[in-house]
């Protein structure tokens, strides 16, 4: 065997390992930067996101996309009549209450679900701030 074989073996064999990375490596890589709550309109509801956040196990990342889709689609709740608060706050009293007591949540979190959940329903601040009230004492 002469120099110029070994060389075009040697980088025969580079390219070939380059080749095996890109296809085992670089997908898995991609799989890991999915968002784990899948934004499919038929699969998710207001009842699995509020099973996400009361679930203990749910973790940081979970939470956070579970609670931008509360946000996002299920972030207006009707407004009070007459001072009367709205059967519908029930769910979101409870999710923020359970986000507060989640192990797994964290500060940014959960002010990010109080802020934008009480600019979008400032009727019902007071009633946000005494459910994160409740979680935060609970944990």
């Amino acid at each position: 065997m002469d120099v110029v074989t070994l060389i075009g073996i040697g980088v025969g064999l580079l390219i070939l390992l380059a080749v095996l990375f890109i296809f085992f490596y670089l997908p898995k890589r991609r799989e890991k930067n999915k968002p784990v709550v899948k934004r499919v309109e038929n699969e998710i509801n207001l009842q699995t996101l509020r099973k996400i956040i009361k679930n203990p196990e749910s973790t940081t990342k979970e939470l956070k996309d579970a609670v931008d889709i509360v946000i996002e689609k299920y972030g207006n709740i009707s407004k009070k009549v007459q001072f009367q608060i709205s059967p519908e706050f029930d769910v979101y009293y409870e999710m923020m209450y359970m986000l507060c007591a989640n192990p797994n949540t964290n500060k940014n979190i959960i002010l990010y679900f109080d802020k934008e959940l009480s600019r979008r329903n400032p009727d019902y601040k007071q009633e946000i701030a005494e459910a994160m009230q409740k979680g935060l004492s609970s944990r």
